[in-house]
């Protein structure tokens, strides 16, 4: 769809009659063509945030309208993927999430104050599971279809080093 304002805030409304949430990608920044926050406004909705510490997935919007969620979502492949599996899946899916631990072949850095999403792939060797951090540019769409889970560093944490048992999330 175009970046336009009449547009957005028409398909919103629409998707509101039909949807118990709504996800819309891209728009959620605050460039001169992000709109979700206006035409939020437009429909009568309340945005209760914009912005998370998270990475990637800053510049995500979360807003009522009509008694419904609407989530702004950013427009790049890896960041709206983390997003979804930071808040909508856990929240509104009701999934149990598969994890695995293992050791962590390499060091890894987040960005402490937020909390940081990574992509993995894992290998058994000699029966021990090895897992192997997969870092892309949040625009990249390869990374997230190879890659077998991700590693989550919270926000207090700058790292993992290579040699620690971590969690890893799997992938459904």
């Amino acid at each position: 769809m175009r970046d336009d304002l009449e547009l957005l805030s028409k398909k919103l409304e629409s998707a509101l009659e039909k949807s118990d949430i709504v996800l819309i990608s891209g728009g959620s920044s605050v460039g001169m063509r992000d709109f979700t926050v206006a035409a939020l406004e437009k429909v009568g909705g309340e945005v209760f945030i914009h912005g998370l510490s998270l990475k990637p997935g800053k510049p995500t919007i979360v807003a009522k309208c009509k008694d419904k969620f609407v989530f702004g979502m950013p427009g790049h492949p890896q960041s709206g993927v983390t997003v979804f599996k930071a808040l909508i899946e856990p929240t509104f899916l009701n999934r149990d999430r598969v994890k695995v631990y293992g050791e962590l072949a390499q060091n890894i850095y987040g960005d402490p104050g937020k909390r940081c999403f990574i992509n993995a792939k894992l290998e058994v060797v000699n029966g021990e599971v090895k897992i192997y951090p997969v870092t892309s540019k949040s625009s990249m769409i390869r990374p997230l279809l190879e890659c077998d889970g991700i590693i989550i560093i919270p926000e207090y944490k700058e790292g993992f080093y290579k040699g620690e048992v971590i969690e890893v999330i799997l992938n459904d």
